[in-house]
């Protein structure tokens, strides 16, 4: 007697790395990388969905690569078996919109075999994140630290009101006054600039930087 087996080999399906949630602000792009590695030679082809097209439509994924096509119907690249490709996915929201869309994005190979990857995109209202000044007391306080003396330049820039000559107010303050810091401010009937470096050393220091027709105090 004679037995016949067939054997049938199927090659694995794309695969595509995981996509964490991604956050941008009104009215700003985002990019993000991803990688997709196949089991056979060929051509793939990428397309990427919006679960809210007011806030992203198609126009708004973009995938980048120094071998990548765009199409009608999405984005082609050639890949080698098992070879990794790097992809940059660039999301534009539509202007002035805020909220969230889910993204997911689709890899077919020649097979016909795919793989997705949904991630959540989240769109931060921008006047949620402004500051509102009512000119009574205001100040911002932000934690960093100056960790090394300036080497080229340093701009500050500023829209001052003073109601008085001889107000003592400071309008910019950076470090802690001791070391590490700039300052200007208001003072004595005029405008000073210190800097000081880690050492506690004032390498820097304007002063007399009165500005023309400030008001005068009867």
């Amino acid at each position: 007697d004679q037995s016949i087996f067939i054997l049938n080999i199927t090659n694995g399906a794309p695969e595509i790395s995981l996509l964490n949630p991604q956050v941008t602000l009104e009215n700003l792009s985002i990019s993000l990388v991803f990688s997709i590695t196949d089991t056979i030679d060929g051509e793939i082809s990428l397309t990427g969905v919006s679960s809210n097209a007011l806030l992203v439509n198609s126009e708004g994924l973009q995938f980048t690569h120094a071998s990548i096509e765009a199409g009608s119907s999405g984005y082609s690249l050639s890949v080698l078996r098992n070879e990794a490709k790097a992809i940059t996915l660039t999301i534009v929201p539509e202007s002035y919109l805020f909220g969230n869309s889910e993204i997911s994005i689709t890899m077919t190979n020649v097979s016909g075999l795919t793989a997705s990857e949904s991630f959540m995109l989240t769109v931060v209202d921008a006047a949620a994140r402004s500051i509102s000044l009512d000119g009574v007391n205001d100040h911002v306080i932000y934690n960093t630290h100056f960790s090394e003396d300036p080497t080229n330049a340093i701009a500050i820039e500023a829209w001052i009101y003073l109601y008085t000559n001889t107000t003592d107010m400071a309008i910019l303050s950076y470090g802690n006054e001791t070391h590490d810091s700039i300052v200007l401010e208001h003072k004595n009937y005029n405008m000073e600039m210190r800097l000081k470096n880690g050492s506690n050393t004032e390498f820097v220091n304007f002063r007399n930087l009165t500005a023309d027709e400030l008001p005068q105090e009867k």
